[in-house]
């Protein structure tokens, strides 16, 4: 892109952290609802780099599942806070366990690398949470107007 151009970032990551959903269950959701999304896309959603392109048949399907509107979803303000995951391979692992265990199929070794990983996400999505929070109310007192200007409303 030219230097003038806005680049546009994807907010998936944080919408899916907001819900505590990754990006399998989501996939899921969508496979349930009808909207079939190829898994890749929405990884790519998740990317931290500015979108090259974004389809909106996908966008459209993410914005219905979690119930949000294009602009929730894509913004052109490069996010300043970045969300921490699990490393691809072992979410892949831990979505596999959790099929297993939904399945009452886990042997006890599995159990106990499935309490392993699973308390790892926890304790990234508890990380996220506080930095979801520590960045919405930046966001909020970036939108509310200096004291000054609010007592000359309200006078």
């Amino acid at each position: 892109m030219n230097g003038n151009a806005p680049e546009a970032y994807s907010r998936l990551r944080t919408v899916l952290a907001e819900r505590n959903l990754t990006v399998f269950q989501l996939h899921r959701q969508l496979d349930s609802a009808g909207l079939p999304v190829n898994i890749k896309s929405l990884y790519r959603l998740t990317a931290d780099e500015p979108l090259q392109k974004v389809d909106l048949r996908v966008a459209g399907a993410v914005c219905q599942a979690c119930g949000v509107e294009i602009g929730d979803l894509i913004t052109f303000q490069k996010p300043r806070a970045q969300l921490h995951r699990l490393d691809p391979k072992i979410q892949a692992r831990l979505d596999e366990l959790m099929v297993k265990s939904n399945e009452g199929q886990l042997t006890a070794r599995e159990k106990k690398e499935f309490a392993a990983l699973a308390s790892e996400a926890h304790r990234l999505s508890i990380e996220n949470a506080r930095m979801l929070l520590t960045e919405r109310r930046r966001s909020k007192s970036a939108r509310r107007p200096p004291a000054k200007a609010r007592e000359a409303v309200a006078a």
